[in-house]
């Protein structure tokens, strides 16, 4: 007994059969196309994510540290620096100049916290920037891809159905 398959294609033309058989060579290209640009739209965002990465950890360190009290090494040397000159004051005015020595040392360190704070968020932010750059090209890499892809196989359809390239079908009266 003859297969459903035989069954449909005894009743195609040869202009049918290749017809089909150019949509289905077509829709395989075209998936294999699609997959290509997909994978290089993903390594783009990736790229985009791995360069916004450092970006964002140095800047949450830094916001870290600077919460915790932590001064950075360059803060620190700051720091040390101020302290000395503090020092030498403090030897010519005594005991009244120590307390102030202390309180502007403080006053120091707390400016010094809060400049790293806000260096910390604007580093993170650069990086956030970056990596909502990167789900933007995503997004757009995607929709393109989409648009493409859509037109591919309506072109694909109109040749399995006997439509000329750029003509619709019109109905008939």
């Amino acid at each position: 007994p003859p297969s459903f398959l035989d069954k449909l294609t005894s009743k195609l033309t040869t202009d049918q059969m290749l017809r089909l058989g150019l949509a289905g060579a077509g829709g395989v290209y075209g998936a294999v196309q699609a997959g290509k640009a997909a994978r290089q739209a993903q390594g783009v965002k990736a790229e985009q994510q791995a360069l916004a990465a450092p970006y964002q950890a140095q800047g949450r360190e830094m916001v870290r540290a600077a919460q915790a009290g932590e001064l950075t090494p360059t803060g620190q040397q700051a720091m040390q620096a101020f302290q000395a000159r503090l020092a030498q004051g403090v030897e010519s005015r005594g005991g009244v100049g120590a307390a102030q020595a202390s309180a502007q040392a403080e006053a120091f360190r707390q400016q010094m916290l809060q400049q790293q704070y806000d260096y910390g968020l604007k580093v993170s932010g650069i990086g956030d920037q970056i990596a909502l750059g990167a789900i933007k090209t995503g997004m757009q890499a995607d929709q393109q891809l989409q648009k493409a892809s859509s037109n591919f196989y309506t072109q694909l359809a109109s040749i399995a159905a006997g439509i000329p390239f750029g003509q619709t079908q019109t109905p008939r009266t």
